[in-house]
């Protein structure tokens, strides 16, 4: 089992599905769970709109990731939420894994924009390439038949 665990986080069912399996593979005293969401800097015509849609998208994040919290504490782990600003989520999650030092990474297979497409996304190919630790990449959210 695992100590310490790192979750890309996105809002999407692959990423909901990551933090449960997170929160099923960490044990043991002292066992940190940190759910990592990366929004890209948005786009807008002044600094007053781009900074309400980063805190309106960082908000909706929040709170998703923010619903795995009772299941997490509930069995004696450590649950943080960050939510991190760059215009690439594999780079922030490489770097952060590799500065703290978790024992794993846990991604979904696909992000919000493209859950429904077969294959590995662009940010977990890349990460199951760069990041300093494992990296487990869970599926779809859809049954299997």
């Amino acid at each position: 089992m695992f100590k310490r665990i790192a979750v890309g986080y996105d809002g999407s069912t692959c990423a909901d599905e990551a933090v449960r399996t997170a929160i099923n593979l960490i044990s043991g005293p002292g066992a940190h769970l940190s759910v990592v969401a990366v929004v890209a800097p948005p786009r807008g015509e002044t600094d007053e709109d781009r900074q309400a849609a980063l805190d309106a998208d960082a908000d909706h994040i929040r709170r998703a990731a923010e619903a795995h919290r009772r299941a997490a504490e509930s069995q004696g782990i450590e649950y943080h939420v960050e939510v991190v600003t760059r215009y690439s989520p594999a780079d922030a999650l490489v770097s952060i894994v590799a500065e703290r030092g978790f024992d794993l990474l846990v991604v979904g297979r696909h992000g919000r924009e493209r859950a429904a497409h077969p294959g590995l996304g662009r940010n977990a190919h890349r990460l199951v390439s760069d990041a300093a630790c494992p990296v487990l990449v869970v599926g779809n959210g859809q049954p299997k038949t």
